[in-house]
C-alpha cells in the first residue's frame, strides 16, 4: 500500500458552532462537499507549522493550536489514496475568516453538519466534534 498523506484539519469553534469550508469544485476534487480547514503536511514540516500555514492560506486567519482530538485514517476506495487526518482544536480568536480558496464558509451546529454533504474525514470526525462542543 502507498505511503499516508499526512493531513491536519482544524475544529474552530465559535458561539457553539463549527466552522466549515466549501470546496471549489474548480480548484479540488469532491465537488461542493463541505470539510473543516487544514490540508496536506508537506515535507520536513510540523502539524503546528502546516495547521498556520493552511489557514493562513485558506482563510487568511492566524490561529494558536490547541490540542490534538484524534487521528483518523481513510483508505481506498473512500478515497483515493491513503491518508492519515489528525484533527486539532484550534484558535482564531475574533477574526473574521474569509474563503480564499473555498467556494465558501460557514458555522455549523452538529445537528446542521450531518444534513451537508462532508467530506469523507469530515463525516467519520462528527462524533469527536460533537464531544468538543458538548465540553
Amino acid at each position: 500500500m502507498a505511503d499516508r498523506v499526512d493531513v491536519v484539519t482544524a475544529v474552530i469553534v465559535r458561539g457553539g458552532k463549527i466552522l466549515l469550508t466549501q470546496r471549489d469544485p474548480l480548484r479540488s476534487s469532491g465537488g461542493l462537499l463541505w470539510e473543516s480547514p487544514g490540508g496536506k503536511v508537506e515535507p520536513n514540516e510540523t502539524h503546528v507549522a502546516a495547521m498556520a500555514r493552511e489557514l493562513v492560506e485558506e482563510l487568511d486567519v492566524y490561529c494558536t493550536v490547541l490540542e490534538p482530538l484524534g487521528v483518523i485514517e481513510l483508505d481506498p476506495p473512500e478515497v483515493s489514496r491513503p491518508y492519515r487526518v489528525t484533527l486539532y482544536r484550534v484558535d482564531i480568536g475574533v477574526q473574521r475568516p474569509r474563503p480564499i480558496v473555498a467556494t465558501g464558509i460557514g458555522w455549523f451546529s452538529v445537528e446542521e453538519m450531518r444534513a451537508l454533504q462532508l467530506m469523507p474525514a469530515n463525516r467519520l470526525c462528527l462524533e469527536t466534534i460533537a464531544k468538543v462542543l458538548e465540553a
